[in-house]
Protein backbone atom coordinates (compact mmCIF):
# COMPACT_ATOMS: atom_id res chain seq x y z
CA UNK A 1 0.00 0.00 0.00
CA UNK A 2 0.48 3.51 0.19
CA UNK A 3 2.82 5.26 2.95
CA UNK A 4 0.84 6.55 5.50
CA UNK A 5 1.66 10.33 4.76
CA UNK A 6 0.57 9.76 1.04
CA UNK A 7 -2.59 7.75 2.19
CA UNK A 8 -3.38 11.26 4.97
CA UNK A 9 -2.86 13.25 1.64
CA UNK A 10 -5.43 10.94 -0.87
CA UNK A 11 -8.37 11.29 2.21
CA UNK A 12 -7.54 15.07 2.83
CA UNK A 13 -8.22 15.60 -1.33
CA UNK A 14 -10.83 13.21 -1.36
CA UNK A 15 -12.84 15.32 1.32
CA UNK A 16 -11.57 18.39 0.74
CA UNK A 17 -12.87 18.77 -2.94
CA UNK A 18 -16.28 17.07 -2.34
CA UNK A 19 -16.69 19.78 0.29
CA UNK A 20 -15.54 22.94 -2.29
CA UNK A 21 -17.65 21.73 -4.95
CA UNK A 22 -21.00 21.24 -2.61
CA UNK A 23 -21.34 17.04 -2.21
CA UNK A 24 -20.96 18.20 1.46
CA UNK A 25 -22.61 21.42 2.11
CA UNK A 26 -22.55 23.33 5.79
CA UNK A 27 -24.06 21.62 8.59
CA UNK A 28 -23.60 18.38 6.96
CA UNK A 29 -21.38 15.80 8.38
CA UNK A 30 -18.59 13.37 7.07
CA UNK A 31 -18.62 9.50 7.62
CA UNK A 32 -17.57 8.46 10.88
CA UNK A 33 -13.87 7.86 11.21
CA UNK A 34 -14.25 3.90 11.79
CA UNK A 35 -16.17 4.67 8.45
CA UNK A 36 -13.55 6.01 6.35
CA UNK A 37 -10.96 3.83 7.53
CA UNK A 38 -13.11 0.68 6.29
CA UNK A 39 -13.69 3.03 3.15
CA UNK A 40 -10.28 3.67 2.12
CA UNK A 41 -8.45 0.10 4.14
CA UNK A 42 -6.21 2.51 6.35
CA UNK A 43 -5.55 2.85 9.69
CA UNK A 44 -7.15 5.27 12.32
CA UNK A 45 -3.97 7.75 12.58
CA UNK A 46 -3.80 8.18 8.99
CA UNK A 47 -7.78 8.91 8.63
CA UNK A 48 -7.14 11.74 12.28
CA UNK A 49 -4.20 12.68 10.39
CA UNK A 50 -6.38 14.15 7.16
CA UNK A 51 -9.34 15.15 9.16
CA UNK A 52 -6.96 17.53 11.37
CA UNK A 53 -5.62 18.78 8.15
CA UNK A 54 -9.51 20.00 7.16
CA UNK A 55 -10.15 21.07 10.30
CA UNK A 56 -7.14 23.41 10.35
CA UNK A 57 -7.66 24.92 7.24
CA UNK A 58 -11.34 25.63 7.98
CA UNK A 59 -13.44 23.24 6.34
CA UNK A 60 -15.06 20.66 9.18
CA UNK A 61 -15.41 20.80 13.38
CA UNK A 62 -14.49 17.66 14.48
CA UNK A 63 -15.89 16.23 18.35
CA UNK A 64 -15.16 13.16 20.67
CA UNK A 65 -18.32 10.88 19.94
CA UNK A 66 -19.53 12.45 17.17
CA UNK A 67 -19.24 12.90 13.15
CA UNK A 68 -16.97 15.78 11.86
CA UNK A 69 -19.37 18.62 10.98
CA UNK A 70 -18.29 20.76 7.63
CA UNK A 71 -18.29 24.54 8.88
CA UNK A 72 -17.17 25.49 5.14
CA UNK A 73 -19.26 28.41 4.01
CA UNK A 74 -20.59 28.65 0.67
CA UNK A 75 -23.35 29.11 -1.62
CA UNK A 76 -25.02 26.94 -4.74
CA UNK A 77 -23.66 29.78 -7.61
CA UNK A 78 -19.98 29.95 -5.79
CA UNK A 79 -20.01 26.01 -5.74
CA UNK A 80 -20.79 25.82 -9.18
CA UNK A 81 -18.54 28.70 -10.00
CA UNK A 82 -15.70 26.81 -8.39
CA UNK A 83 -16.61 23.65 -10.23
CA UNK A 84 -16.19 25.14 -13.39
CA UNK A 85 -13.03 26.79 -13.23
CA UNK A 86 -11.65 23.15 -12.10
CA UNK A 87 -12.96 20.82 -14.82
CA UNK A 88 -12.41 23.59 -17.73
CA UNK A 89 -9.11 23.96 -16.95
CA UNK A 90 -8.90 19.78 -17.42
CA UNK A 91 -11.13 19.65 -20.74
CA UNK A 92 -8.88 18.45 -22.81
CA UNK A 93 -7.40 15.76 -20.46
CA UNK A 94 -10.80 14.50 -19.64
CA UNK A 95 -11.80 14.32 -23.16
CA UNK A 96 -8.62 11.91 -23.56
CA UNK A 97 -9.40 9.93 -20.03
CA UNK A 98 -11.82 7.05 -21.53
CA UNK A 99 -9.30 6.04 -24.37
CA UNK A 100 -6.40 6.74 -21.59
CA UNK A 101 -8.79 4.42 -19.02
CA UNK A 102 -8.50 1.76 -21.85
CA UNK A 103 -4.60 1.62 -22.27
CA UNK A 104 -3.71 2.18 -18.53
CA UNK A 105 -5.87 1.55 -16.01
CA UNK A 106 -8.29 -1.43 -17.58
CA UNK A 107 -5.68 -3.90 -17.83
CA UNK A 108 -4.08 -3.43 -14.41
CA UNK A 109 -8.00 -3.81 -13.23
CA UNK A 110 -8.28 -7.36 -14.95
CA UNK A 111 -4.55 -8.41 -13.98
CA UNK A 112 -5.85 -7.49 -10.27
CA UNK A 113 -9.19 -9.12 -10.84
CA UNK A 114 -7.49 -12.36 -12.22
CA UNK A 115 -5.79 -12.99 -9.11
CA UNK A 116 -8.91 -13.21 -7.47
CA UNK A 117 -10.76 -16.30 -6.79
CA UNK A 118 -14.97 -16.47 -5.61
CA UNK A 119 -13.79 -16.51 -2.01
CA UNK A 120 -12.04 -13.46 -2.58
CA UNK A 121 -15.40 -12.13 -4.46
CA UNK A 122 -17.57 -12.73 -1.46
CA UNK A 123 -16.75 -10.07 1.18
CA UNK A 124 -16.59 -7.48 -2.00
CA UNK A 125 -20.13 -8.38 -2.83
CA UNK A 126 -20.90 -7.69 1.30
CA UNK A 127 -19.10 -4.01 0.75
CA UNK A 128 -20.95 -3.39 -2.48
CA UNK A 129 -24.08 -4.05 -0.69
CA UNK A 130 -23.38 -1.36 2.10
CA UNK A 131 -22.19 1.28 0.48
CA UNK A 132 -23.57 4.38 2.10
CA UNK A 133 -23.67 8.31 0.91
CA UNK A 134 -20.68 9.74 0.91
CA UNK A 135 -18.23 6.70 0.71
CA UNK A 136 -15.91 6.53 -2.17
CA UNK A 137 -18.46 5.77 -5.16
CA UNK A 138 -18.10 1.53 -5.66
CA UNK A 139 -16.10 1.62 -8.90
CA UNK A 140 -13.87 3.33 -7.68
CA UNK A 141 -13.79 1.66 -4.55
CA UNK A 142 -13.32 -1.99 -6.21
CA UNK A 143 -10.90 -0.47 -8.69
CA UNK A 144 -8.62 0.11 -5.68
CA UNK A 145 -9.45 -3.14 -3.81
CA UNK A 146 -8.56 -5.06 -6.98
CA UNK A 147 -5.42 -3.26 -7.59
CA UNK A 148 -4.33 -3.72 -3.97
CA UNK A 149 -3.95 -7.39 -5.66
CA UNK A 150 -0.97 -7.05 -7.41
CA UNK A 151 0.64 -5.80 -4.87
CA UNK A 152 2.31 -2.64 -6.36
CA UNK A 153 2.49 0.44 -4.76
CA UNK A 154 3.30 2.33 -8.01
CA UNK A 155 0.10 1.08 -9.47
CA UNK A 156 -1.94 2.23 -6.75
CA UNK A 157 -0.34 5.71 -6.49
CA UNK A 158 -0.58 6.14 -10.38
CA UNK A 159 -4.74 5.06 -9.87
CA UNK A 160 -4.93 7.58 -7.02
CA UNK A 161 -3.21 10.53 -8.68
CA UNK A 162 -5.50 9.95 -11.57
CA UNK A 163 -8.81 10.02 -9.71
CA UNK A 164 -7.41 13.18 -7.98
CA UNK A 165 -6.57 14.96 -10.97
CA UNK A 166 -9.61 14.26 -12.95
CA UNK A 167 -12.25 14.73 -10.12
CA UNK A 168 -15.30 12.92 -11.58
CA UNK A 169 -16.25 11.52 -8.28
CA UNK A 170 -16.73 15.02 -6.85
CA UNK A 171 -19.52 15.83 -9.14
CA UNK A 172 -21.37 12.70 -8.29
CA UNK A 173 -24.81 13.04 -6.54
CA UNK A 174 -25.53 11.54 -3.25
CA UNK A 175 -28.53 9.53 -4.22
CA UNK A 176 -26.50 8.08 -7.62
CA UNK A 177 -23.30 6.72 -5.49
CA UNK A 178 -24.75 3.18 -5.47
CA UNK A 179 -25.66 2.80 -9.16
CA UNK A 180 -22.12 2.18 -10.90
CA UNK A 181 -21.13 -1.69 -9.98
CA UNK A 182 -23.47 -2.96 -7.63
CA UNK A 183 -23.55 -6.28 -5.36
CA UNK A 184 -25.67 -7.62 -7.99
CA UNK A 185 -23.42 -7.29 -10.84
CA UNK A 186 -20.66 -8.85 -9.12
CA UNK A 187 -22.63 -12.02 -8.27
CA UNK A 188 -24.01 -12.15 -11.27
CA UNK A 189 -20.43 -12.01 -12.74
CA UNK A 190 -18.87 -14.89 -10.42
CA UNK A 191 -21.98 -17.22 -11.34
CA UNK A 192 -20.98 -16.74 -14.86
CA UNK A 193 -16.78 -17.26 -14.27
CA UNK A 194 -16.20 -13.75 -15.88
CA UNK A 195 -16.54 -11.23 -13.01
CA UNK A 196 -13.98 -9.19 -14.66
CA UNK A 197 -15.93 -8.35 -17.96
CA UNK A 198 -19.43 -7.80 -16.26
CA UNK A 199 -17.75 -5.43 -14.04
CA UNK A 200 -16.01 -3.70 -16.81
CA UNK A 201 -19.50 -2.98 -18.60
CA UNK A 202 -20.84 -1.78 -15.53
CA UNK A 203 -17.82 0.85 -15.33
CA UNK A 204 -17.77 1.78 -19.04
CA UNK A 205 -21.42 2.23 -19.00
CA UNK A 206 -21.48 4.50 -15.67
CA UNK A 207 -18.04 6.77 -16.68
CA UNK A 208 -19.61 7.33 -20.16
CA UNK A 209 -22.49 8.57 -18.44
CA UNK A 210 -20.88 10.69 -16.26
CA UNK A 211 -18.16 11.53 -19.32
CA UNK A 212 -21.37 12.93 -20.95
CA UNK A 213 -22.91 15.20 -18.08
CA UNK A 214 -19.45 16.38 -16.81
CA UNK A 215 -18.63 17.58 -20.92
CA UNK A 216 -22.01 19.36 -21.02
CA UNK A 217 -21.32 20.82 -17.76
CA UNK A 218 -18.13 21.88 -18.82
CA UNK A 219 -19.35 23.89 -22.09
CA UNK A 220 -22.38 25.43 -20.05
CA UNK A 221 -19.75 26.36 -17.08
CA UNK A 222 -17.18 27.78 -19.79
CA UNK A 223 -19.42 30.75 -21.22
CA UNK A 224 -21.37 31.23 -17.89
CA UNK A 225 -18.18 32.58 -16.01
CA UNK A 226 -16.68 33.55 -19.34
CA UNK A 227 -13.50 30.69 -19.00
CA UNK A 228 -13.19 30.85 -22.86
CA UNK A 229 -9.45 31.50 -22.17
CA UNK A 230 -8.84 29.44 -19.44
CA UNK A 231 -5.38 27.78 -18.90
CA UNK A 232 -5.24 23.47 -19.56
CA UNK A 233 -3.68 22.05 -16.63
CA UNK A 234 -2.14 18.94 -17.75
CA UNK A 235 -2.10 15.95 -15.90
CA UNK A 236 1.19 15.54 -13.55
CA UNK A 237 2.04 12.14 -12.42
CA UNK A 238 3.36 13.13 -8.84
CA UNK A 239 5.26 9.94 -7.27
CA UNK A 240 6.70 11.65 -4.66
CA UNK A 241 5.03 14.05 -2.19
CA UNK A 242 7.78 13.75 0.48
CA UNK A 243 10.44 15.88 -0.68
CA UNK A 244 13.90 14.22 0.67
CA UNK A 245 12.35 11.17 -1.72
CA UNK A 246 13.45 13.51 -4.61
CA UNK A 247 16.87 12.10 -4.20
CA UNK A 248 15.33 8.85 -6.25
CA UNK A 249 13.93 10.90 -9.16
CA UNK A 250 17.38 12.82 -9.33
CA UNK A 251 19.38 9.45 -9.18
CA UNK A 252 17.41 8.30 -12.07
CA UNK A 253 18.52 11.40 -14.09
CA UNK A 254 21.96 11.21 -13.48
CA UNK A 255 22.34 7.09 -14.24
CA UNK A 256 20.19 8.02 -17.79
CA UNK A 257 22.68 10.63 -18.53
CA UNK A 258 26.06 8.51 -17.44
CA UNK A 259 24.57 5.76 -19.35
CA UNK A 260 24.30 7.61 -22.27
CA UNK A 261 27.53 9.69 -21.90
CA UNK A 262 26.56 12.78 -20.83
CA UNK A 263 28.93 12.11 -17.81
CA UNK A 264 30.87 9.19 -19.48
CA UNK A 265 33.22 7.20 -16.96
CA UNK A 266 36.19 9.20 -15.69
CA UNK A 267 34.37 12.68 -15.57
CA UNK A 268 33.07 14.52 -12.34
CA UNK A 269 29.80 15.64 -12.21
CA UNK A 270 29.11 19.58 -11.68
CA UNK A 271 29.35 20.77 -8.37
CA UNK A 272 26.34 20.80 -5.41
CA UNK A 273 25.42 24.51 -6.21
CA UNK A 274 24.88 23.79 -9.55
CA UNK A 275 22.74 20.83 -9.80
CA UNK A 276 20.73 21.40 -7.10
CA UNK A 277 20.42 25.11 -9.56
CA UNK A 278 19.70 22.97 -12.94
CA UNK A 279 17.08 20.60 -11.47
CA UNK A 280 15.79 22.87 -8.93
CA UNK A 281 16.24 21.00 -6.10
CA UNK A 282 18.11 21.68 -2.60
CA UNK A 283 21.95 20.72 -2.09
CA UNK A 284 20.89 18.64 0.28
CA UNK A 285 19.12 16.55 -2.23
CA UNK A 286 21.69 16.47 -4.07
CA UNK A 287 23.95 14.98 -1.23
CA UNK A 288 21.33 12.49 -0.28
CA UNK A 289 21.86 11.65 -4.71
CA UNK A 290 25.38 11.65 -4.61
CA UNK A 291 25.37 9.24 -1.40
CA UNK A 292 23.11 6.79 -2.79
CA UNK A 293 24.59 6.86 -6.49
CA UNK A 294 27.76 5.68 -4.45
CA UNK A 295 26.41 2.86 -2.59
CA UNK A 296 25.41 1.97 -6.17
CA UNK A 297 28.75 2.39 -7.49
CA UNK A 298 27.98 4.66 -9.94
CA UNK A 299 30.21 7.59 -8.69
CA UNK A 300 32.49 8.03 -5.89
CA UNK A 301 33.06 11.53 -4.23
CA UNK A 302 36.32 13.06 -3.12
CA UNK A 303 37.06 15.72 -0.30
CA UNK A 304 37.85 19.56 -2.04
CA UNK A 305 38.08 17.74 -5.51
CA UNK A 306 33.80 16.44 -6.50
CA UNK A 307 32.35 13.31 -7.56
CA UNK A 308 33.88 11.16 -10.16
CA UNK A 309 31.87 8.90 -12.24
CA UNK A 310 33.38 5.28 -11.64
CA UNK A 311 31.23 3.15 -12.70
CA UNK A 312 32.54 0.10 -10.38
CA UNK A 313 31.49 -3.29 -9.68
CA UNK A 314 30.71 -3.04 -6.30
CA UNK A 315 28.72 -4.69 -3.39
CA UNK A 316 25.45 -3.11 -3.77
CA UNK A 317 24.12 -3.96 0.26
CA UNK A 318 20.39 -4.45 0.08
CA UNK A 319 19.75 -3.81 3.29
CA UNK A 320 20.06 -0.19 2.97
CA UNK A 321 16.35 1.26 3.06
CA UNK A 322 17.14 3.65 -0.20
CA UNK A 323 19.03 1.06 -2.39
CA UNK A 324 16.18 -1.61 -1.56
CA UNK A 325 13.20 1.37 -2.41
CA UNK A 326 15.02 1.94 -5.29
CA UNK A 327 15.25 -1.77 -6.46
CA UNK A 328 11.10 -2.24 -5.81
CA UNK A 329 10.79 1.23 -7.90
CA UNK A 330 12.42 -0.70 -10.75
CA UNK A 331 10.26 -4.03 -9.97
CA UNK A 332 7.18 -2.38 -9.92
CA UNK A 333 7.63 0.12 -13.09
CA UNK A 334 8.40 -3.22 -14.97
CA UNK A 335 5.52 -4.70 -13.92
CA UNK A 336 3.22 -1.35 -14.41
CA UNK A 337 4.73 -1.46 -18.08
CA UNK A 338 4.53 -5.30 -18.77
CA UNK A 339 0.49 -5.13 -18.40
CA UNK A 340 0.12 -2.08 -20.22
CA UNK A 341 3.14 -2.27 -22.88
CA UNK A 342 1.32 -4.08 -25.58
CA UNK A 343 -1.67 -1.70 -25.74
CA UNK A 344 0.03 1.29 -25.03
CA UNK A 345 2.72 0.50 -28.21
CA UNK A 346 0.10 -0.66 -30.90
CA UNK A 347 -1.93 2.02 -30.12
CA UNK A 348 1.17 4.34 -30.55
CA UNK A 349 2.32 2.65 -33.59
CA UNK A 350 -1.21 2.48 -34.83
CA UNK A 351 -1.10 6.11 -35.52
CA UNK A 352 1.33 5.93 -38.49
CA UNK A 353 2.19 2.25 -38.73
CA UNK A 354 5.30 2.69 -41.64
CA UNK A 355 6.34 5.69 -40.40
CA UNK A 356 6.59 5.16 -37.04
CA UNK A 357 7.88 1.53 -37.17
CA UNK A 358 10.82 2.40 -39.07
CA UNK A 359 11.58 5.55 -36.89
CA UNK A 360 11.72 3.29 -33.88
CA UNK A 361 13.21 0.63 -35.41
CA UNK A 362 15.88 2.92 -36.14
CA UNK A 363 16.51 3.64 -32.67
CA UNK A 364 16.75 0.56 -31.64
CA UNK A 365 19.63 -0.09 -34.60
CA UNK A 366 21.39 2.63 -32.78
CA UNK A 367 21.83 0.88 -29.42
CA UNK A 368 22.87 -2.16 -31.14
CA UNK A 369 25.59 -0.28 -32.95
CA UNK A 370 26.53 1.20 -29.79
CA UNK A 371 26.86 -2.07 -28.24
CA UNK A 372 24.06 -0.37 -25.65
CA UNK A 373 21.59 -2.85 -26.00
CA UNK A 374 19.95 -2.81 -22.51
CA UNK A 375 19.39 0.97 -23.33
CA UNK A 376 16.49 -0.43 -25.62
CA UNK A 377 14.49 -0.04 -22.17
CA UNK A 378 14.59 3.90 -22.77
CA UNK A 379 14.35 3.65 -26.29
CA UNK A 380 11.12 2.23 -26.43
CA UNK A 381 9.65 4.22 -23.37
CA UNK A 382 11.06 7.44 -24.91
CA UNK A 383 9.65 7.13 -28.15
CA UNK A 384 6.26 7.06 -26.52
CA UNK A 385 6.90 9.53 -24.65
CA UNK A 386 7.59 11.71 -27.84
CA UNK A 387 4.89 9.70 -30.04
CA UNK A 388 1.80 8.74 -28.13
CA UNK A 389 -1.29 11.22 -28.48
CA UNK A 390 -2.57 10.71 -25.32
CA UNK A 391 -1.12 13.30 -22.86
CA UNK A 392 -1.65 11.23 -19.90
CA UNK A 393 0.04 8.16 -20.72
CA UNK A 394 3.11 10.03 -22.36
CA UNK A 395 3.41 11.78 -18.92
CA UNK A 396 3.21 8.58 -17.20
CA UNK A 397 5.82 6.53 -19.64
CA UNK A 398 8.20 9.56 -19.03
CA UNK A 399 8.47 8.83 -15.61
CA UNK A 400 8.44 5.11 -16.14
CA UNK A 401 11.25 5.35 -18.06
CA UNK A 402 13.58 7.26 -14.93
CA UNK A 403 12.25 4.30 -12.42
CA UNK A 404 13.53 1.75 -15.08
CA UNK A 405 16.75 3.83 -15.47
CA UNK A 406 17.12 2.44 -11.84
CA UNK A 407 17.85 -1.02 -12.89
CA UNK A 408 21.14 -0.44 -14.54
CA UNK A 409 23.12 -0.58 -11.29
CA UNK A 410 21.58 -4.12 -10.42
CA UNK A 411 22.03 -5.79 -13.69
CA UNK A 412 24.81 -4.88 -14.52
CA UNK A 413 25.63 -7.43 -11.53
CA UNK A 414 23.49 -10.35 -12.69
CA UNK A 415 25.54 -10.08 -16.18
CA UNK A 416 29.14 -11.22 -16.52
CA UNK A 417 32.08 -8.68 -17.06
CA UNK A 418 31.65 -6.86 -20.33
CA UNK A 419 28.17 -8.99 -21.29
CA UNK A 420 25.78 -6.65 -20.63
CA UNK A 421 24.88 -5.84 -24.03
CA UNK A 422 24.94 -9.15 -25.03
CA UNK A 423 22.33 -10.23 -22.77
CA UNK A 424 19.72 -7.85 -24.92
CA UNK A 425 21.77 -7.94 -27.96
CA UNK A 426 19.12 -10.86 -29.80
CA UNK A 427 16.25 -9.69 -28.42
CA UNK A 428 16.79 -5.88 -29.32
CA UNK A 429 18.21 -7.32 -33.37
CA UNK A 430 14.25 -9.60 -33.07
CA UNK A 431 12.47 -6.59 -32.24
CA UNK A 432 14.01 -4.27 -34.76
CA UNK A 433 13.53 -7.11 -37.56
CA UNK A 434 9.67 -6.96 -36.22
CA UNK A 435 9.23 -3.17 -36.82
CA UNK A 436 11.19 -3.45 -40.28
CA UNK A 437 8.75 -5.98 -41.62
CA UNK A 438 5.54 -4.35 -40.15
CA UNK A 439 4.80 -6.70 -37.33
CA UNK A 440 3.55 -4.44 -34.95
CA UNK A 441 2.02 -7.76 -32.55
CA UNK A 442 4.79 -9.69 -32.85
CA UNK A 443 7.19 -6.61 -31.64
CA UNK A 444 4.97 -5.90 -28.51
CA UNK A 445 4.58 -9.51 -27.98
CA UNK A 446 8.66 -9.69 -27.74
CA UNK A 447 8.90 -6.04 -25.99
CA UNK A 448 6.33 -7.77 -23.19
CA UNK A 449 8.32 -11.34 -23.21
CA UNK A 450 11.52 -9.11 -22.42
CA UNK A 451 9.99 -6.85 -19.43
CA UNK A 452 8.42 -10.10 -17.95
CA UNK A 453 12.24 -11.86 -17.99
CA UNK A 454 13.77 -8.41 -16.26
CA UNK A 455 10.83 -8.11 -13.60
CA UNK A 456 11.96 -12.06 -12.73
CA UNK A 457 15.74 -11.25 -12.37
CA UNK A 458 14.62 -8.18 -10.29
CA UNK A 459 12.30 -10.34 -7.69
CA UNK A 460 15.40 -12.65 -7.62
CA UNK A 461 17.58 -10.44 -6.67
CA UNK A 462 14.94 -8.65 -4.23
CA UNK A 463 15.48 -12.09 -1.93
CA UNK A 464 19.43 -11.50 -1.84
CA UNK A 465 20.14 -9.80 1.07
CA UNK A 466 23.77 -8.48 0.42
CA UNK A 467 25.56 -8.65 -2.72
CA UNK A 468 29.63 -8.64 -1.57
CA UNK A 469 32.45 -7.67 -3.42
CA UNK A 470 35.20 -4.92 -3.75
CA UNK A 471 35.02 -1.30 -2.81
CA UNK A 472 34.73 0.88 -5.29
CA UNK A 473 38.38 2.60 -6.03
CA UNK A 474 39.94 4.79 -8.21
CA UNK A 475 42.14 8.45 -7.73
CA UNK A 476 40.25 10.75 -8.67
Amino acid sequence: MIKNKELSGLVYDFYKTRIIFGFYRNGDCLPSVPRICGTFHVGRITVCTALTMLEEEGYIRTGERRNPEVIFLSNSEQYEERAAAYFVSRKEALLEFNATARLLFIPLWEAGAGKWNEAQWKPVCQRLANIRPGDIPPSLELYLMVLSALNNRLILNLYWEAMRYIGIPCLMDREKVKNPITEQTVRKGLESGNVTAYVREAFKDIYLQLEKELLTFIDRGCVKYHLEAADQIPFHWNIYRQHPQMRYTLSSILIRKVMYGKYPVGSYLPSLSEMAGQYNVSQSTVRRTLLLLERLGITKSYQGKGTRVCMNRIGIDLTKSEIREGLRLFRESLQLLSLTGRGVLLFTLRQDMEGKCAELAGQLHDVVERRQSYCCFEKVLMFIRHQCPLAMVRECYAKLANMVAWGYPFVRLLSPEDELDWSYYGWVKRMEQHLLQGEPEAFAKDWIQLLNQEERQCGALEGIEILTGPECVGMP
